[in-house]
């Protein structure tokens, strides 16, 4: 009898104790006391051995969704809601988040400029017209980035290595163009992607998090890797089943659970990838901490939080609130901004970062619509530097309704 056959036939008393694990909930690093089986009992991984990312990868290879671990192995090779329904916290150590963790407990540096300020360099445009084929030629670009950063974590989810330079590339690319006209490159992307797409969230939440480097007076290093860690944070999500990522009602507490896995996730993508700075695993880890410590995935507080992790926090927040949901519209910009001051005054948000937003984007934010004391009707397209209530917009229509002829310029300080 061959050995794969023995194995087949020793598999039916060994499934009686064995439970059905997805294979996104495997933890890499994580030894098994006993073996792993396929639904037909095929023999998988040897009792001893330890959970890889090869190891995944083969299973993704062999299009399982799932395999056969035993009962006693669950608890610590995975994160099951199942197993873990009704406990308010879980546990994820591994070789990545120790060292993390130990990073953080032994005191974050503050963070440094070591060149001049992006802002410095900045070209100012007053209330000057936007270029339209400028603005034209970044919604393209930001098509084509979608689709390479589709690409990018398609290769990543069937264990690939993530070529972090590429990434690297587009940030710096978006800053070039931000340093000739902040509001037009913000214009291309905020609020313009009105779907659940990963990627395309991506890319707000990276331009967004860029503008509020420049505005909190980062340096180009600094403001790219900002853009950097928006590209590629919460790739993580995409292992988190689609059932909830796409639910068509608010999560309940076990569903949120799993949500609080996607940091781990990302992590282990992180882990493949090369070109990547260290502090970009770290940060990613902690965009979804708070200030005032009801964060996750390690309800982490104050300084003990990077100074990154705040600002694309804020980012993040943003694009998600201004994101259509099934079981919600989006926020109109406005609420978003408001609700993200309110929480700001409660710790949840780091208050510096949110004045940040308000600067950059105006209270009225950029393409946002308001009604003016004549009654006419104008769009937001410029901000008046720290006048955020009084942004510069494009009148569209006048109180009696016509539309209005701006051929002539049309902006002006609301």
């Amino acid at each position: 009898m061959s050995e794969s056959n023995s194995a087949v036939l020793e598999a039916p008393s060994a499934l009686a104790d064995t439970v059905a694990v997805g294979i996104d909930d495997l933890l890499i690093g994580r030894p098994i006391q006993f073996p792993i089986f396929d639904d037909n009992g095929v023999l998988l991984l040897a009792e001893g051995a330890i959970i890889t990312s090869d190891f995944k990868r083969l299973l993704r290879q062999r299009k399982l969704p799932e395999v056969k671990v035993h009962k006693d192995d669950v608890a610590n090779i995975t994160l099951s809601s199942d197993i873990l329904a009704g406990v308010e916290e879980f546990s994820f150590d591994n070789a990545i988040t120790q060292q993390l963790d130990k990073l953080v407990e032994g005191g974050l540096p503050p963070l440094q400029n070591n060149g001049p300020a992006v802002k410095d360099s900045m070209v100012s445009l007053g209330r000057i017209a936007y270029d339209n084929k400028q603005r034209e030629r970044l919604v393209e670009r930001n098509k084509e980035n979608s689709k390479a950063l589709n690409n990018m974590l398609d290769e990543a989810l069937n264990g690939g290595r993530l070529d972090g330079a590429v990434a690297t590339q587009m940030a710096g690319a978006y800053l070039n163009e931000m340093r000739a006209d902040v509001e037009n490159v913000l214009t291309s992307s905020v609020g313009v992607f009105d779907d659940e797409c990963l990627s395309h969230q991506a890319l707000q939440t990276s331009m967004l998090a860029m503008a509020l480097g420049i505005e909190l007076g980062f340096d180009t290093a600094n403001v790219r890797t900002l853009g950097l860690i928006g590209l590629v944070h919460d790739w993580g999500m995409m292992k988190v089943p689609t059932r909830i990522r796409h639910s068509a009602t608010p999560l309940t507490a076990e569903q949120f659970h799993e949500v609080k896995k996607h940091p781990i996730y990302s992590l282990e993508l992180l882990d493949r990838a090369t070109s990547i700075p260290g502090i970009v695993s770290l940060v990613s880890y902690q965009i979804h901490e708070r200030p005032n410590g009801t964060g996750y995935p390690r309800g982490r507080s104050g300084n003990a939080i990077h100074q990154f992790a705040r600002v694309i926090a804020v980012a993040d927040a943003y694009t998600a609130m201004t994101t259509a949901r099934k079981w919600r519209p989006a926020f109109m910009a406005y609420a978003a901004v408001e609700t993200l001051v309110r929480d700001a005054g409660k710790k949840a948000f780091d208050p510096v970062a949110v004045r940040a937003l308000l600067n950059v984007l105006a209270l009225f934010p950029i393409g946002s619509l308001v009604t003016l004391s004549d009654g006419s009707v104008a769009r937001v397209m410029r901000r008046n530097g720290k006048n955020y209530t009084k942004p510069i917009v494009q009148r569209l229509q006048d109180g009696t309704g016509p539309r209005w002829d701006w051929s002539s310029g049309g902006f002006y300080v609301c």
